[in-house]
């Protein structure tokens, strides 16, 4: 016999907590007036609106409400009736989660218009709650159609509820079920015939099998291979084919009865449309929860679309839905960004109005940025006077920057990572290491930064640096003219810009000096490419189609920080890798100069030559796409469990462990010394159990990772 315990363990590290904003979601639907701007392709974009819009809700708004009750963020788009237009790509793709409603018009996401667009391009996961959009000629998620509208719990002889295929996935937790069968049913109807609008069809279902009358029809409805269905739904359809008039309740068709698909994943990868092309690749998780109800006649083609998309879910439906929101958004990187970017802009903080950056086009994914001349010379620093002295003053390059809840990098094994796409829209002028990416420590006002050069001119093509802060003006007076659009006026009056160095603090939203200066304590740098991946660098005319890719990580190991950056392009498949051969001992210097990276809250870009563009002073543009911003922490090293046999002298302690790590055991009797019981222990994956004999009492036993 065993006798098991679970306890609190008293050996325990330090764990990591930070707030995470809330999850972006971007809720699809027909409602909503379509938009009417032409994209650079020539289609009509797809409009973007508030959660909640227009004095008079639509009928799909209790889904909104449900998600933004839930503490998400919930933002709604009305794409275009027709096509995608590839400008909203990258805007779409800067959400955590895209889930296409029930209010949505399936013809637009036929084989050839929208469907392949939103499988191929589309990054973010994606739940499809309208049965209708997955279907062969569709988005092609099945191999075949066949569709009834579900009537849910008005059933007459189906059950109407779920039956789990894969009762211990996480979509079903909380929810109870029986087993009939040997298989797992839910004990409460998870979706519900809604009374308004009176005729609505409720919700539409893909079915693969089918009787009527009690005569099996041998239907063929398999889901794409690949695809897991993870539960199903037994119902009485309503009269199949039948359009529903103003102010009638739907009958339901008891002589046939279906089982349909309702709910089923798609992993990032998954080939669909296989029937009809060489098979094409999902960009990522892609997960049906059949609900919302479906219009009266189902096809209405105008927008809005009034009568369909209503929340049609009972509590234990809404439970399981928001569990399918959670599971879908864990299949995407977590963005610790928000949707909005700041700007410090020297110019215009000097001088009011626009200055010298426009952003457009913001997303938790990136922006589009207008820069002209950073060239703000307007005070002599030698003489102290209003005047040219030839030198770009200390705080003159605009930032695009985001501070966020701060990220641990004081513990081994964190690690951040930040990965973007990186396009000019127009050429730039010769420069050396012309752009500049870092992350910033806002506690003692350091940043660490990569430093690109445009291509145009000398130096290391990939490199680094470090900073001794962020918001400090070098302890330079700066001094404004009055603002005159026609000119610079010699007036002048005192610029208040706060001084700050890293011993003095951090002050927000002020990044006057991020990315402009600094050293590695006499250190050499770190090891740089001296290339261009696939020979094109960026910015450079006749190869503005080319997409640049990069990736900058930072890492805590032993000895200090592991750093590395990639950069790629769409030109070829060339890839140029930089980094430390050893770790950057990051320790904080006694003469005020960069502190020690032990967190990360802050991130930004900045282009560092005077006149940007070959435009020059009229500027030019540059796009940040699918900007990502992931954080892994190793997971706390805790005892999890002991069991001790009976009658004997053995007992195993389990803990929770990482992959590969090794780890060793330790005992102490009287806390003068730890003694090594066995070292060397190979981790066994997420949990490790050791059995051990002990004949001394009062022992204390330790876990240590080597």
């Amino acid at each position: 016999m065993k006798e098991s315990s679970s306890f609190l363990s008293w050996l325990m590290l330090a764990g990591v907590a930070f707030s995470a904003q809330a999850d972006s979601i971007l809720w699809v639907s027909d409602n909503g007036a379509k938009g009417t701007e032409l994209g650079s392709d020539g289609v009509n974009r797809g409009v973007f609106y508030p959660a909640v819009s227009g004095e008079t809700p639509y009928v799909d708004q209790g889904f909104v409400n449900l998600l933004t009750q839930a503490g998400h963020q919930v933002t709604r788009f009305n794409p275009n009736p027709t096509s995608m237009s590839i400008d909203d790509v990258p805007l779409i793709n800067g959400y955590d989660l895209i889930i296409l409603g029930a209010a949505l018009n399936s013809g637009p996401f036929n084989l050839n218009a929208r469907g392949a667009k939103w499988n191929t391009l589309i990054t973010p996961p994606m739940i499809v709650t309208k049965s209708t959009l997955i279907r062969r000629d569709r988005m092609g998620y099945l191999l075949d159609n066949k569709e009834f509208d579900c009537a849910a719990d008005a059933s007459t002889t189906a059950s109407g509820k779920f039956t789990f295929l894969q009762p211990n996935h996480p979509i079903f937790d909380g929810i109870a079920r029986t087993l009939q069968g040997g298989n797992a049913v839910m004990n409460n109807f998870g979706l519900t015939h809604v009374p308004s609008p009176v005729n609505n069809r409720a919700a539409s279902v893909q079915y693969f099998k089918l009787s009527i009358g009690g005569v099996d029809q041998g239907i063929a409805n398999a889901v794409e291979p690949g695809g897991v269905v993870l539960a199903t739904i037994d119902f009485n359809p309503l009269d199949p084919g039948v359009n529903i008039p103003a102010g009638q309740t739907p009958a339901v068709n008891g002589t046939y009865q279906a089982t349909g698909y309702a709910i089923v994943e798609w992993p990032t990868g998954t080939s669909v449309r296989t029937t009809q092309v060489t098979g094409e690749t999902n960009a990522s998780y892609r997960l049906l929860f059949a609900c919302g109800t479906r219009d009266a006649a189902g096809s209405v083609t105008a927008a809005p679309n009034p009568e369909a998309g209503a929340l049609n879910l009972t509590a234990d439906g809404q439970r399981l839905f928001l569990n399918a929101v959670r599971h879908a958004l864990s299949k995407g990187p977590r963005r610790l960004l928000s949707s909005s970017w700041g700007e410090w802009d020297y110019k215009q903080y000097l001088y009011g109005g626009t200055g010298n950056l426009v952003l457009t086009d913001q997303t938790a994914g990136g922006f589009t940025a207008w820069v002209s001349t950073n060239d703000v010379d307007v005070f002599n620093t030698a003489e102290g006077s209003i005047g040219s002295d030839g030198a770009i003053e200390p705080a003159g390059r605009p930032t695009i920057y985001q501070e966020f809840a701060p990220l641990d990098l004081s513990e081994v094994g964190q690690k951040v990572t930040a990965t973007f796409d990186l396009k000019f829209n127009n050429a730039l002028n010769p420069s050396d290491q012309f752009v500049r990416f870092g992350f910033g420590n806002p506690n003692n006002n350091s940043s660490f930064y990569l430093k690109v050069d445009s291509g145009l001119g000398g130096g290391t093509t990939l490199g680094w640096r470090s900073d001794a802060s962020i918001t400090d003006t070098n302890g330079t007076t700066l001094i404004s003219p009055t603002f005159n659009p026609a000119g610079n006026l010699a007036t002048a009056v005192p610029l208040n810009v706060p001084v700050k160095g890293p011993n003095e603090g951090f002050v927000s939203s002020n990044y006057s000096h991020f990315m402009n200066s600094g050293s590695l304590s006499g250190a050499a740098y770190p090891g740089g490419i001296g290339g261009y991946p696939n020979g094109v660098g960026l910015g450079v005319e006749g190869t503005l189609d080319i997409v640049h890719s990069f990736s900058m990580s930072m890492e805590r190991v032993e000895g200090g920080l592991k750093i590395g950056a990639v950069w790629s392009n769409s030109a070829g498949p060339e890839v140029l890798e930089s980094g430390y051969s050893n770790p950057y001992n990051d320790q904080p210097l006694a003469d005020g100069g960069h502190g020690k990276l032990d967190q990360i809250g802050c991130l930004g870009f900045n282009l560092m030559n005077n006149d940007l563009f070959n435009l020059g002073a009229a500027g030019g543009t540059y796009r940040v796409s699918n900007m990502t911003l992931t954080y892994i922490t190793p997971p706390i090293l805790r005892l999890s469990g002991i069991t001790h046999e009976s009658g004997t002298d053995q007992f195993s302690l389990s803990w929770v462990s990482e992959p590969d790590a090794i780890y060793t055991l330790e005992s102490t009797t009287d806390w003068s010394g730890w003694l090594s019981v066995q070292a060397n222990i190979a981790s066994e994956g997420a949990s490790t159990t050791k059995t051990i004999t002990s004949t001394a009492p009062a022992t204390f036993y330790r876990i240590r990772k080597q």
